[in-house]
Order: C-alpha cells, then sequence, then structure tokens
C-alpha cells in the first residue's frame, strides 16, 4: 500500500468543488510499477456544466499534485461507463 496516512491527511485538507461527483482515490501498491489512480466517471462529468468541470480539472490536479509531492505516481483515471466514448 503506497496510499500513505499523511497523502490522505493532505487530500483531505483540499476544498471540494460545491457540486459533487463520484471521485475515488484507489492505491494499486502491488502493480509494477506502483501508483494511485484518481477515478472519476464519464456520467458524472457529463452533468457538470462548463465552469464545473473547470473546477473538478483544477481540484483533480491538486490532488495528483499533492500524491506526487509525497512521493507516489499518481494518474487520472476516467471511467467511460455511458457505452461507446465519443471522441
Amino acid at each position: 500500500m503506497i496510499y500513505t496516512d499523511d497523502m490522505r491527511l493532505a487530500v483531505a485538507a483540499i476544498p471540494v468543488p460545491d457540486t459533487k461527483i463520484r471521485v475515488e482515490i484507489l492505491d494499486f501498491g502491488d502493480q509494477t510499477p506502483p501508483f494511485i489512480a484518481i477515478r472519476f466517471y464519464e456520467s458524472d462529468w457529463a452533468k457538470l456544466t462548463e465552469r464545473e468541470k473547470w473546477q473538478y480539472g483544477v481540484y483533480m490536479k491538486t490532488l495528483q499534485q499533492v500524491i506526487k509531492d509525497r512521493g507516489a505516481n499518481c494518474t487520472l483515471d476516467p471511467v467511460y461507463d455511458k457505452g461507446i466514448q465519443q471522441l
């Protein structure tokens, strides 16, 4: 496990945007190389306004940086849960 108590406390201190969507932090410490994923869902993201998407983008990049600053590899992990991904 690479998601430490120090990381948990630092993440908890970051203000969450007003509109709530599912954001999960997953520890893949048993993988090679070990990493932490910040997961969010396309179906939630699609319901946000452009301003809310910007706020969540800043929030998730801040989460990622806080975790990286504490020594772990960290990725953003969007889940395409609405069917076929459209680009």
